[in-house]
């Protein structure tokens, strides 16, 4: 009686752990990316939102024939990011829905809420960035589009992640944990590197 409480104790705490950690790298990936946007607009102020085209970062040493093809190589990025942004959104929406549609079967019947949850938003996050930011080479699209994407790739990882920790107990949460650790880590240096560019 007393070894099956413990074991239920230590079950609740894992998982609950390991979705907090989960749900905290992903919290902290959101607000680096407010965070940015908000610096990059307070700093460009209202050009972002009327400029046609990406403005590449000025380099020392290059030619104005340089930048130029910097500009249009950065153009092209912003136009491919319409297909990558809906492509990864239909894999990761077919992902979540094999899980769904298979839910009471195993091992799809171990996966939780969480990690479902996590695929589905993953999803919708890619699929809006292109429905509400459609202008390719705008400023304000590539941006915005950027953080989205970021955010999305985050997501569906945390959901990889959770998935681990679902199927494979003890080594699975344990290798969850340092996903969840790798990427938060990984996004507070970024927003660091770029909080001190734009100062």
């Amino acid at each position: 009686m007393l070894n099956d409480w413990a074991q239920r104790v230590r079950f609740w705490v894992d998982f609950e752990l390991i979705d907090v950690a989960l749900l905290a790298a992903l919290t902290i990936v959101i607000v680096c990316r407010l965070a940015l946007l908000g610096t990059h607009f307070r700093k460009m102020g209202k050009g972002s939102f009327k400029a046609l085209h990406v403005d590449v970062f000025p380099v020392a040493g290059e030619s104005a024939a340089q930048k130029t093809r910097r500009n249009e190589e950065w153009f092209q990025v912003t136009v491919r990011q319409e297909s990558t942004v809906l492509v990864a959104g239909s894999i990761v929406l077919a992902t979540w829905a094999v899980l769904f549609t298979t839910l009471k079967t195993p091992p799809s019947d171990e996966i939780s809420y969480l990690t479902r949850n996590l695929l589905l938003a993953s999803s919708i996050t890619l699929m809006l960035a292109r429905t509400f930011f459609r202008a390719p080479g705008r400023e304000i699209s590539y941006i915005c589009t950027e953080g989205a994407m970021v955010v999305g790739y985050t997501t569906f990882a945390l959901g990889l992640a959770s998935i681990l920790a679902d199927l494979f107990s003890v080594t699975g949460i344990a290798l969850a944990m340092i996903i969840a650790a790798g990427i938060a880590v990984r996004e507070l240096m970024e927003a660091w590197e770029y909080l001190r560019y734009y100062r």
